[in-house]
């Protein structure tokens, strides 16, 4: 049985009638950059307390293809749905579509590696502040980096 993973997406790809159609029917839905999109975050909340939602929580594609930091902006989202967070990586991402490229590499290798459900129970019982909010995406991050055999290498770009 197939089940709806829903996705945030930039506004800008519903412009485009083909791309609007396809990642529609995989249950993206737009979200305005570079600003507060309510709307989409309420939206965001909802869906993460009931439903499966797949994020990117650093938001953006690699330059250089090492993880960054990650979003504050998600931990937030996290602290305010409580959802069972399963840490992912996707490896091969910059060989498929390299930022800035147009056509994709379409017979490059992609890796996708889960990580076991993170306890977050204590960031949960914290109060609702910016620094509650970057533990939580310190925590995620760690753990992504942790899957891409790039821990050390992130710790040291990214010091807690």
């Amino acid at each position: 049985q197939l089940e709806v993973v829903w996705a945030p997406a930039k506004a800008e790809l519903f412009d485009i009638p083909v791309i609007h159609h396809i990642i529609a029917s995989w249950g993206a839905f737009p979200v305005q950059r570079g600003g507060r999109d309510v709307r989409a975050m309420r939206h965001l909340v909802e869906l993460m307390r009931r439903e499966k939602v797949m994020l990117f929580p650093e938001g953006t594609r690699s330059a250089d293809g090492w993880l960054g930091r990650g979003n504050r902006v998600v931990g937030k989202l996290i602290y305010l749905a409580r959802p069972t967070v399963i840490p992912t990586a996707i490896l091969g991402t910059d060989r498929l579509l390299a930022k800035g490229r147009l056509m994709p590499r379409v017979f490059s290798k992609l890796e996708v590696r889960f990580g076991p459900p993170l306890d977050l129970e204590r960031y949960y019982a914290a109060e609702d502040t910016k620094a509650t909010a970057e533990a939580i995406m310190f925590c995620v991050m760690r753990s992504i980096a942790r899957l891409r055999g790039e821990e050390a290498m992130w710790l040291k770009r990214f010091p807690a």
